[in-house]
């Protein structure tokens, strides 16, 4: 580092010019080399020297830099930041800032800063600077996933290979009808579910045959009500693609589960409409002919027997009744069903009979 080795012929007396000189060269060897770029500056930031990272960084040449101000280099940075962080470096061995840089084109990269005291006689400011453009994408994109995660309407857990839980999104504690995320994380995946050895049916097609699962099992909440889930599961796997637990992911398919009951529910009671229009048509000719042949027979076997009489008024009004009845079903347009004996379970399905009022 030339530049530094000038400045202090400058301002060094013979001997300590001497002392200094040998320790710029062993400072020089090591900055040469180091990863991070590295500026050194005058306790006021005038900047006396540079390593070739730094350069490469900033995209300035070494004597475009000497004589400027390092703040020169930071977007945005206040005046007084060198004085802050000298009087910070009087009590620690060094400050470590975040900011962006700039460079000669304009462009801002992120970077982490080291700084410390340099002291060779006299105490300059020596600023580790590194470029963590690659590191600040990932850690945006890893921000990302997880507020993804986080803000998920299906629930998402994380397990460990042996099932146990060590994290849970809060559309997870929902589902289960958690408060906190501590009433999950700890448990076995395992105890969640109303069938447990489905559970483990789940975990070990996973973790032994490496494979996604999906299917629906019956959760069962912390309030001890159960809930249907649908389930996409699979393994998580590392850099190296070695298996480190397992990514659940949940979908409550409750709703949808008594909308394909009422669904099914609708199709029968259309079915069994359909179906009770069709007997009446059937069963109408056959009802007209007997109430019309009784009319006609009571007419013509006048007789002074009071049964005969009496049968034939019977029978007349039961084909009346039975007219009148095949009339209603087959205006019938809603399916509905009443209780045929009340002192009977009212919930079995031999004691329900079509209401037809």
């Amino acid at each position: 580092m030339n530049t530094l080795t000038k400045w202090l012929e400058e301002h060094k007396t013979d001997h300590e010019l001497m002392t200094s000189l040998g320790e710029v060269s062993a400072v020089e060897a090591l900055l040469k080399n180091v990863y991070d770029g590295v500026v050194i500056c005058d306790q006021h930031g005038v900047i006396l020297d540079a390593n070739n990272r730094l350069l490469d960084f900033v995209q300035y040449t070494l004597p475009e830099l000497v004589n400027r101000n390092v703040l020169d280099l930071l977007s945005g940075a206040e005046s007084n930041l060198i004085g802050t962080i000298d009087r910070a470096l009087a009590g620690n061995r060094y400050v470590l800032v975040q900011a962006y840089g700039r460079r000669k084109d304009g462009q801002i990269f992120p970077v982490e800063i080291s700084v410390n005291h340099l002291k060779l006689n006299q105490t300059l400011l020596c600023f580790f600077i590194r470029d963590i453009t690659v590191r600040k994408r990932s850690e945006d994109l890893l921000r990302t996933g997880y507020n993804a995660i986080s803000n998920c309407l299906s629930g998402i857990a994380v397990a460990d290979p042996m099932g146990i839980i060590v994290y849970v999104n809060p559309a997870t504690l929902k589902i289960w009808g958690c408060l906190d995320e501590r009433e999950l994380k700890g448990q076995s995946i395992l105890n969640l579910w109303a069938d447990p050895a489905r559970a483990r049916h789940m975990v070990d097609a996973i973790m032994d045959q490496s494979m996604e699962w999906r299917g629906d099992l019956v959760a069962r909440r912390m309030d001890g009500r159960q809930v249907a889930l649908h389930i996409s599961a699979a393994c998580n796997m590392d850099n190296e693609d070695e298996a480190t637990g397992m990514v659940f992911s949940f979908v409550d398919i409750s709703d949808r589960l008594r909308a394909d009951a009422a669904v099914r529910e609708a199709e029968t009671r259309e079915a069994m409409l359909a179906s009770l229009a069709a007997a009446c048509h059937h069963l109408g000719q056959p009802a007209t002919v007997i109430l019309t042949s009784l009319g006609l027979l009571k007419e013509q076997c006048k007789s002074d027997n009071e049964e005969t009489t009496m049968l034939f008024q019977v029978a007349h009004e039961a084909a009346l009744k039975l007219a009148d009845l095949l009339r209603k079903l087959s205006a019938t347009s809603e399916y509905r069903t009443t209780d045929y004996l009340i002192s009977t379970d009212r919930n079995s399905p031999f004691n329900k009979m079509l209401d037809i009022e």
